[in-house]
């Protein structure tokens, strides 16, 4: 657990309204909470972008790019900068997945401070 320093002020203002530890944690996990789903709807509306650019998900199109040959052909032909724009999906494909498991602790987090209470 880590120490945090809190005006005495806020401290004893906090106090008035419950458990001061209580209400900073709930205030902790709904910001976090908002942040982390900003940056999952920025990283997905990235991700939607090459989605339409190129008609598939990543999955299709990782799967093509690597075990359908007409499919490689065509697409050099019709995007023939298409490797940078993998670089760039793939990306974004695991940083959604980080920003995913980010959620999953902090409802973790937040269950086990439930528990505790």
């Amino acid at each position: 657990m880590t120490t945090l320093t809190l005006e005495k002020n806020y401290f004893e203002t906090l106090q008035v309204f419950g458990s001061a530890e209580q209400i900073l944690n709930d205030l902790i996990y709904h910001y976090l909470s908002e942040k982390i789903n900003q940056e999952l709807q920025q990283t997905q509306l990235k991700i939607a972008k090459y989605e339409a650019k190129y008609g598939l998900t990543f999955e299709k199109f990782y799967f093509g790019i690597t075990n359908d040959l007409e499919f490689l052909q065509q697409l050099r032909q019709d995007h023939p900068m298409w490797e940078r724009d993998f670089n760039l999906w793939e990306c974004e494909v695991e940083e959604l997945a980080e920003w995913h498991g980010r959620l999953m602790n902090l409802l973790n987090c937040n269950r086990a401070w439930l528990i505790l209470i």
